[in-house]
């Protein structure tokens, strides 16, 4: 009888072991298992832009969902707090309902019995319409209406819309990121202007001139014309 050298007896007892012991991984893929061995995750819009925005949001799994109608509750973090406040408004749907100039993150999330998915939105308000003008905000004047004395200072208030005309809230953040500039600053100064809730800009006369006072803030524009006397 040939002998059976170690080597190939080593190779026989090996795989006669793997085969008695290596079984096929046990695969979790029950989307209401929170260990399934499965992905989600939330398709959301990174951020919003105007008070009644609607944030749709898309549920996305590998494997598919089932088919058919699933008992998913949509929640939203942004409820409790005063200044942002986002609430769920059907299947996949959330609607600001209150935002501001300076954006927070509000998680929206959908929850399938024990399972949650949640994604980050950007919720605020960006400028969509901004006009500059002397006098009140509601009874606004031309600021070359009557002159500027040299050293006198002046305010310049401002009307700012969203892109669903609500009026911008917090405006000391669009006055942040705004830029603001005097043609000719020999004869005007920006420099006491200090980002305030009201979006006012104070201006003070240097030299006697004409010029223009600019603001630039979320890709809009306006500006107003100053005169400068002794």
């Amino acid at each position: 009888m040939p002998r059976r050298s170690p080597l190939l007896a080593g190779i026989v007892a090996m795989t006669a072991f793997l085969g008695c012991h290596l079984e096929e991984p046990f695969v979790r893929d029950n989307h209401w298992d929170p260990d399934a061995s499965v992905t989600k995750r939330l398709v959301a819009p990174e951020s919003t832009f105007s008070i009644g925005d609607r944030i749709t949001v898309e549920l996305v799994a590998d494997p598919p969902l089932p088919a058919g109608p699933l008992n998913i509750e949509w929640t939203s973090n942004g409820v409790a707090d005063t200044a942002i406040q986002v609430f769920a408004a059907g299947a996949g749907e959330f609607v600001v309902a209150r935002a501001n100039a300076g954006y927070r993150p509000v998680a929206v999330s959908a929850r399938l019995d024990d399972v949650l998915v949640s994604t980050t939105v950007m919720v605020g308000q960006k400028v969509a319409s901004l006009a500059l003008g002397c006098g009140s905000a509601g009874a606004p004047v031309a600021c070359d209406a009557t002159p500027l004395a040299v050293n006198a200072l002046r305010t310049v208030s401002s009307t700012m819309a969203d892109a669903n005309t609500n009026a911008i809230r917090r405006r000391e953040f669009v006055m942040q990121r705004a830029t603001t500039v005097s043609r000719d600053p020999s004869v005007l100064s920006t420099a006491p202007t200090i980002a305030n809730a009201a979006g006012q800009w104070t201006v003070r006369g240097i030299a006697p001139g004409s010029t223009w006072l600019v603001v630039t803030v979320d890709g809009r524009r306006d500006s107003v014309r100053f005169v400068v006397t002794p």
